[in-house]
């Protein structure tokens, strides 16, 4: 189930538009299908300069909400260059920042007894 924490950062790759979400469910189901643990990863590689393969990765796990049908050999085709890359790490790094931040300010549940009066 999508749960959009904040609004999708959009960017363009190939000539199409891509909206990149942080959906807790949708980074876990891409770590299933990548076999990789990529949350852990981010606190390494922002330290460091990002590998190809981990900014494809990110890119497909936060485009995954908006664009199901995107596969990570699309998302080969798309980031293929320095400028590409670049496009899609700047963009994921503010959809995953974004949205971590959102998520860490959820509101705690009323309570209904308060509601009453």
């Amino acid at each position: 189930m999508l749960t959009p924490y904040a609004e999708p950062v959009k960017v363009k790759l190939g000539g199409k538009e891509y909206q990149l979400l942080y959906d807790y469910n949708s980074i876990a189901e891409a770590e299933q299908i990548l076999n990789k643990t990529l949350l852990m990863e981010v606190i390494y590689d922002v330290q460091q300069k990002p590998k190809i393969d981990f900014v494809r990765d990110m890119f497909f796990a936060l485009a995954r909400p908006r664009h199901p049908e995107l596969t990570t050999e699309q998302v080969k085709g798309l980031i293929h260059s320095v400028s590409t890359m670049t496009k899609a790490w700047l963009a994921s790094m503010k959809a995953l920042t974004e949205g971590a931040a959102e998520r860490d300010e959820e509101p705690e549940p009323s309570d209904p007894q308060q509601d009453q009066s």
